[in-house]
């Protein structure tokens, strides 16, 4: 039986309900995972991408320096490219993100370029579906987490140490601007 992922535009899906803090949101979305799904929360920056599993049914990544639509796409095609691996569903209302995830990547362009090639074939497009922000969010039921149950906070305390880091192996320097921000600080 194939895995089903589930991408989820996590500030897309946010801004349909007055964007709530990312722990009560992720917390959310873990009550609502189906038990056979892996669903990935994409952020939109951080400090760099990297990724935490946080149940063996949630993953939240930030795409660092770089947009998550990106990283979505990205993730798509990844998951595409293996001929009878998991069925794809993408939660978002970006028009510009559908269109992205329902090409290739751009032949001879940068790892993480915004531009896309050919329309991908029937068999994987048969295996990509797309959910809207505002339909998605409607299933959430969406609760401030208290800070002991914060999910972020798990990796600090060593009795949740479930929470594993994955960082991207080699991390960008910090933008000029950030590099302001963190002076002014």
């Amino acid at each position: 039986m194939q895995r089903q992922v589930v991408l989820v535009d996590a500030n897309n899906v946010r801004g349909t309900q007055l964007f709530p803090q990312l722990p009560a949101f992720c917390s959310a979305v873990l009550r609502w995972a189906p038990s056979d799904a892996l669903v990935m929360v994409m952020v939109d920056h951080g400090e760099r991408a990297e990724a935490f599993v946080l149940s063996k049914s949630l993953v939240v990544a930030f795409s660092g320096l770089d947009d998550a639509d990106t990283a979505i796409v990205h993730a798509v095609d990844w998951l595409l490219s293996d001929g009878d691996a998991a069925e794809v569903r993408v939660v978002t209302s970006d028009a510009l993100l559908r269109t992205r995830c329902t090409h290739g990547l751009a032949e001879g362009t940068a790892p993480w370029s915004s531009s896309y090639g050919a329309k991908r074939g029937r068999a994987q497009l048969a295996r990509l579906s797309f959910v809207g922000s505002a339909a998605f969010g409607q299933q959430l039921s969406i609760r401030p987490v208290p800070a002991d149950a914060d999910v972020f906070a798990a990796e600090l305390r060593p009795e949740a140490a479930a929470a594993v880091a994955v960082s991207s192996a080699v991390a960008d320097p910090p933008s000029r601007a950030a590099r302001r921000r963190a002076k002014l600080a």
